[in-house]
């Protein structure tokens, strides 16, 4: 009897074990699914801005929050796998393209937000976005399987890129 429940017990364990990875690339996959949805709600906001901030204000909060949160949940994540390191790769790709838009929209829309007299507010919103978006790809990045480290630093300079073009839209001297 005691056989019987010491095995019952090992094979609860293995099941219990064996669903670690994937659920760890799952979680990768929802918190970029997530941070993307955030990034195209900033964009409506942002190409629908005219001057009232409210809804662009709330959209870069909740994104700023959910690149945070995002965080916190995958540093505790083990390394992922080869296989799912390289699977996640195409999501960060359509992610990079979303961020990509967002940027581009917010640079054409410089103009209304210097008449608005609002660079402040979106220079402090970018600074936000950028500091909580580079925590998270570091943590990204330190997770990804070692044989793909130089993929996901590769994916991690682009993101950069992407928001450092924004950024430097916005400075002082191009934003007053």
């Amino acid at each position: 009897m005691k056989y019987s429940a010491h095995v019952a017990v090992a094979f609860l364990s293995a099941g219990a074990l064996a669903n670690i990875a994937p659920r760890a690339l799952s979680d990768f996959q929802l918190v970029l699914s997530t941070v993307q949805t955030d990034v195209d709600n900033l964009d409506v906001a942002v190409v629908g801005f005219t001057g009232n901030t409210v809804p662009v204000q709330a959209a870069a909060t909740t994104l700023i929050n959910h690149l945070t949160s995002g965080n916190t949940n995958l540093a505790g994540q083990p390394v992922l796998s080869l296989a799912d390191t390289l699977a996640l790769n195409a999501n960060v790709n359509t992610f990079k393209t979303h961020a990509q838009t967002l940027v581009t929209d917010l640079k054409n829309k410089r103009p209304t937000v210097i008449a608005t007299g609002n660079c402040a507010l979106v220079r402090n919103n970018i600074n936000n976005i950028n500091t909580a978006s580079g925590t998270l790809v570091a943590t990204i990045v330190s997770k990804a399987a070692a044989a793909a480290q130089s993929i996901a630093q590769g994916q991690a300079r682009d993101i950069q890129a992407i928001l450092d073009d924004g950024k430097a839209y916005y400075t002082v001297a191009n934003c007053p």
